[in-house]
């Protein structure tokens, strides 16, 4: 005997196959593979990599340098003397030469050396900070990316709903107005307004494909038609205050970071510019050894080595110390300058974010309200449509504005989770 299936057991069996068939594509996701696709953000990994030896670099400058220096020739000297009588005499001579030395220098006074290295220590700070700004940057376009996807697919699916509810009001019609219970202007009104929704679905289609396309070039591959898009979530609370988000806004935001780090570094190379008017003290040792077997110092050898303190004093360099620290001076005010408007548009983007998820949070209550109010009207009409005392037109128009509740209702959901996931990155918290 074969075992006994329930038409629930099946039904429960089929909707889980058609379950797994399904594939959903996360905003973590998404985010994930645009960060291993995009070629800028790829660029900046290796910018931040590369500045990790900036500060090896500029403490160089610090540190004692020890060179080596060996010379060894094989010297050919043919050298003409005339003697006591007047008669040239002619001698040659073959002779090897050496010369071995060692010399250590340590830098005891070089403020330029110190304003270097601390130069490049904010270089390294602000190319790991830009490498967060480029991260920032491509997360944005994913938010709005995914976002402008998974809005058009529901919106899609509302209208779709819209779409079928018609055309079954429209196979109803049609039946009733064969034996006379609908007339056909009843008919003419429904296929008419069950047009208007095929528009409205193919102007959707047609949104639908160019977020899709925009997403598909963020993350590096095609999406399915199968891939569902769902509503991100947000991790900062919708009633976070203005002032606080401000303030953490100008202390974690990476652009205001790293404005902040590259004035710094303007700073220290004025100052390393300008420290080439000091003079610079170093400490050199140095012990050499010295061979030459000509006729006059044959076997004579030599032995050098000494201990002291070298004092540098540049006295004129036709200018270029005045010209560079001029030019550096105005150059870290420009950088406070560009600090300030980043703080200042950083400031203004918060603002705008925080008004515009107050303002879709505060709307979101009135559509979850219009929608339900819109539901208990179309049903409502329905039974007084089949009762004669409310016309087709009238329940057309009542079936509208329920659908178009429900998209504005969709489209106000995404554009508030927008909004807080977009004032996310520009805090730089999250």
């Amino acid at each position: 005997m074969r075992p006994h299936v329930s038409a629930n057991t099946l039904m429960g069996f089929l909707c889980l196959c058609l379950a797994s068939h399904i594939s959903a594509l996360t905003y973590d996701e998404a985010l994930d593979q645009a960060v291993g696709y995009d070629k800028k953000y790829a660029s900046a990994i290796f910018e931040s990599r590369s500045a990790e030896y900036l500060p090896t670099i500029g403490r160089a400058g610090l540190l004692p340098k020890i060179s080596l220096n060996g010379f060894q020739a094989a010297n050919k000297l043919s050298q003409s003397q005339a003697d006591i009588f007047g008669q040239p005499n002619t001698t040659q001579q073959n002779y090897l030469s050496q010369s071995y030395s060692a010399q250590l220098t340590q830098p005891l006074i070089n403020l330029s050396a110190i304003a270097a290295y601390l130069q490049s220590t904010e270089q390294e700070k602000a190319a790991k900070q830009k490498l967060n700004v480029e991260f920032n940057d491509l997360k944005t376009k994913v938010i709005e990316a995914y976002c402008s996807l998974a809005s058009a697919q529901e919106a899609r699916s509302i209208i779709v709903k819209e779409l079928n509810t018609l055309t079954e009001q429209e196979k109803i019609a049609v039946a009733k107005q064969v034996v006379g219970a609908y007339s056909r202007t009843d008919v003419e009104e429904i296929t008419y307004t069950k047009l208007q929704s095929q528009a409205n679905l193919d102007e959707e289609n047609n949104s639908l494909i160019q977020a899709k396309i925009t997403l598909e070039k963020l993350i590096g591959r095609e999406i399915s038609t199968k891939e569902l898009l769902t509503l991100p979530q947000s991790y900062l609370p919708i009633n976070s205050k203005l002032g606080s988000l401000i303030d953490a806004a100008k202390d974690g935001n990476p652009k205001i970071q790293y404005q902040k780090n590259n004035l710094e570094s303007a700073i220290y190379e004025n100052i390393k510019n300008k420290s080439a008017y000091s003079p610079t003290v170093d400490i050199v040792g140095y012990q050499g050894y010295q061979n030459s077997n000509t006729i006059s110092t044959i076997g004579q050898k030599s032995n050098q080595g000494y201990i002291g303190l070298q004092l540098n004093i540049s006295l004129v360099n036709g200018g270029e110390t005045f010209g560079k620290e001029r030019q550096s001076a105005f150059f870290a005010e420009s950088q406070k300058m560009l600090l300030e408007s980043e703080i200042n548009d950083v400031e203004e983007s918060v603002k705008k974010l925080h008004s515009q998820a107050n303002i879709s949070n505060e709307k979101l209550s009135t559509l979850r309200l219009q929608v339900t109010t819109a539901n208990l009207l179309y049903t409502s009409l329905l039974k007084q449509k089949e009762l004669g005392t409310k016309s087709t037109y009238d329940l057309l128009i009542s079936l509208r504005r329920k659908f178009q509740s429900e998209r504005e209702l969709s489209l106000t959901k995404f554009e508030r989770i927008r909004a807080l996931k977009k004032l996310e990155v520009v805090i730089g918290g999250f």
